[in-house]
């Protein structure tokens, strides 16, 4: 990839870990299952010339920022960067009152069609629950 001018900057191992639904495509990942994926794919990634290259783990909602990125960040700190969140389920401090030490975070996903009638609402959500918050305590985006 590197060679045709393309670097990932991060990469994610499996969106919403902790979501399984029968009517799409989706996964249980467990913290240790995830770990050891994330140690594996660090190595790999060293090894082949995208040591660059962030892992972010976790990559779900708000609601569990003190459980499953903290237990993450436990067991195999090393390999990832840090932890996403998605802003369907809990709120945005949730995510801001962990400390993963040196790790850091990162607001990754909120989707509503444009033509779809939650599209306002949710457009709203995002200016005063997200931007505002990050605003207010003088964080970035």
């Amino acid at each position: 990839m590197s060679r045709l001018g393309f670097l990932p900057y991060t990469i994610s191992i499996q969106n919403e870990p902790q979501h399984s639904d029968n009517s799409y495509p989706t996964m249980q990942l467990s913290v240790s299952q995830e770990a050891a994926v994330g140690v594996a794919l660090r190595r790999l990634l060293d090894n082949n010339g995208f040591s660059r290259v962030k892992i972010i783990g976790y990559d779900h909602n708000w609601n569990n920022a003190a459980t499953y990125p903290v237990q993450l960040m436990q067991q195999a700190g090393a390999a990832f960067t840090g932890a996403a969140f998605h802003c369907y389920e809990g709120v945005v401090s949730q995510q801001l009152d962990v400390s993963y030490g040196t790790r850091g975070y990162q607001f990754d996903e909120l989707t509503s069609p444009s033509s779809s009638t939650i599209a306002i609402p949710t457009r709203r959500y995002t200016s005063q629950n997200v931007l505002a918050h990050w605003a207010r305590i003088g964080g970035a985006i």
